[in-house]
């Protein structure tokens, strides 16, 4: 049976948090600079029937997981200790270029509302090249807004599908061609200590279909390194009670 368009995939669910994979072009939650009310918060709000707390952010042309607490203490926990050196959030993205095997950014980046500079880390890994494009993997030290898109535009090696800090022509071409659906982004694993027992969690995301079947006919060469991203055993989420 297939689920219904607005319901979001879950990946964990426990009594303290929620991690779902968040689809392409959907706000995580409502914004004075939008007027749309469906958002990935209001949906998994009543998917659960449970109030949720943001804990992160993720771009809203970027796809993937992020992580939403179930309770304010939670969050708050979570948000503490998000900068963790053993926490991990990888990323998968194609880009223009050909990078080395392991190259970083540690370029400041100025704040849109009042142009401060904020202090700013990724890491990134070219997992394989083919047509004068490169997959890559993207690690985030720190969270600014759009921080991975401007790290790699100003390393010259633009993503794939980016319409703000981008190339046109080159996402034209792939959209008239290979129908490029969307920017080619996705958050494909979180590692975190688990706030109640401790222990260091990882979980994986699916390979996005839409992302996927671009890349199949774009070059089987760097479809076959995008989906060796993807080969985590499949998630079933427990039956869930909302607590008392």
């Amino acid at each position: 049976m297939t689920a219904p368009e607005s319901e979001v995939a879950v990946r964990f669910l426990d009594e303290t948090l929620v991690i779902v994979s968040k689809p392409g072009s959907l706000l995580v939650h409502r914004s004075p600079l939008s007027r749309e009310r469906d958002v990935l918060l209001t949906r998994v709000r009543d998917q659960l029937g449970q109030h949720l707390y943001p804990v992160h952010r993720l771009d809203r042309a970027t796809s993937g997981l992020i992580l939403f607490a179930l309770s304010s203490e939670t969050a708050r926990h979570l948000q503490e200790h998000w900068r963790d050196e053993e926490n991990d959030k990888r990323y998968v993205g194609l880009v223009r270029g050909e990078p080395r095997e392991s190259f970083s950014s540690d370029r400041p980046l100025t704040r849109h509302d009042d142009g401060v500079r904020q202090e700013a880390h990724t890491d990134f890994g070219c997992l394989a090249t083919d047509r004068g494009f490169s997959l890559i993997s993207a690690e985030l030290r720190t969270g600014r807004r759009h921080q991975i898109r401007r790290h790699l535009a100003h390393l010259g090696h633009q993503l794939v599908g980016d319409t703000s800090y981008g190339k046109g022509r080159i996402n034209q071409w792939l959209r008239e061609e290979f129908a490029l659906p969307r920017l080619f982004l996705h958050s494909a694993r979180l590692t975190f200590r688990h706030p109640l027992t401790g222990h260091l969690l990882t979980i994986a995301d699916h390979a996005p279909s839409d992302l996927g079947d671009f890349i199949r006919r774009f070059s089987p060469a760097l479809a076959a390194a995008f989906f060796a991203e993807f080969t985590a055993p499949e998630f079933t989420a427990p039956e869930f009670t909302a607590p008392e």
